[in-house]
């Protein structure tokens, strides 16, 4: 019995001694090896962390592209055409804005001169879209940035940087007209803008806007989209036709003579029927350029004479669209003789090519 009582004593003699170096040893190895074990610790989180970010990024992609699939908007800006342009037809500049289809846009304004081009890149997105009705929305514009371009020569041009970006001045509200909108209340600017891109005017307007249109409210400023089924064509060929219905083919420089044969003023036509009228005091009260957009012949009903029309200078897009109208008796291809209004058949000068 004592041998076993001295036995059992020497067993936890040696598991205690035993038991003190082992916490020694782990106490040794905690103090020495903490970065050791805050190493270990990092680099396996580092190794989670780099999965989940992993997967963090495809969820947060997936989100994304459910998120746009799903985004009215989306749905909204891929319908509109990629290109929309602000011009007048007079003078050599233009406005374009090119869509991404998600809202983004890139532009350039360019106005070309003989020898240079004041030119404005830019770029921008539209947001806040809201839908006014089946064929109108009403959206804002945001981050409008210039980008460029640089000062220098391209081609035969200088280019002269400029920060106006023509088209989106007062920009805010933007409204988007698309096709099959109804043409009755469109704005008058609107309208305005759209006559040489589109050739659309007060006199031709259908009941439906065949083509998109970008409103910007605050400029007043329209732009229009590419073609649309061949619109511009169609208009073009009827502006074509009434050409070949004038009595004569008005293309080229004609003077303008009182009685006492003398010049008190000129005009010139272009092919495309648009012109410029350089006025006298004695022509139309006041001197100046006056640019028209098309040459009308009228009938002279009242006249008891054969050839009688009226010539009529006008601008369609404009209410008040008559810039000039003079009375006339077609002498042949190159000369008119001018009627007095008060008097029937009264000489009055002439209009010769």
């Amino acid at each position: 019995m004592k041998k076993v009582i001295m036995g059992l004593g020497i067993c936890l003699c040696l598991v205690s001694i035993a038991g003190c170096k082992i916490e020694k040893k782990s106490t040794s190895k905690e103090s020495s090896g903490v970065v050791m074990v805050s190493e270990k610790y990092s680099s396996t989180k580092m190794t989670k962390s780099s999965t989940e970010a992993r997967e963090e990024v495809k969820n947060s992609s997936s989100d994304s592209i459910s998120e746009l699939s799903s985004d009215p908007n989306a749905a909204f800006f891929s319908q509109l055409p990629k290109e929309f342009t602000f011009t007048s037809g007079a003078g050599g500049w233009q406005t374009v804005l090119k869509m991404d289809g998600k809202g983004g846009f890139t532009g350039i304004y360019a106005d070309y001169d003989a020898s240079e081009v004041h030119q404005c890149d830019f770029k921008g997105n539209f947001k806040n879209v809201e839908q006014i009705s089946e064929f109108e929305y009403k959206m804002s514009i945001g981050n409008l940035e210039v980008i460029g371009p640089q000062a220098g020569r391209e081609g035969k041009y200088e280019v002269i940087p400029t920060d106006r970006i023509y088209g989106l001045d007062d920009a805010n509200e933007m409204r988007v007209y698309l096709p099959g909108r109804s043409t009755t209340d469109l704005p008058k600017e609107f309208i305005d803008w759209m006559y040489h891109p589109m050739k659309l005017t007060y006199d031709n307007l259908e009941p439906e806007l065949p083509f998109y249109g970008i409103y910007n409210v605050g400029g007043k400023q329209g732009f229009s989209s590419e073609d649309v089924e061949g619109y511009r064509e169609k208009m073009t060929a009827q502006v074509q036709e009434k050409q070949n219905d004038a009595p004569v083919n008005m293309t080229g420089n004609w003077t303008i003579k009182y009685t006492d044969d003398s010049t008190i003023g000129s005009f010139e036509v272009k092919e495309d029927g648009t012109g410029v009228i350089h006025s006298t005091t004695t022509l139309m009260g006041q001197e100046g350029d006056l640019p028209f957009d098309e040459i009308e012949f009228k009938k002279d009903t009242e006249a008891s004479w054969d050839n009688g029309y009226y010539i009529r200078f006008k601008k369609p897009m404009e209410h008040n669209d008559l810039v000039m109208e003079k009375r006339v008796v077609l002498v042949d291809q190159n000369n008119f003789r001018m009627i007095s209004y008060t008097e029937s058949g009264v000489n009055n000068g002439s209009i010769n090519r």
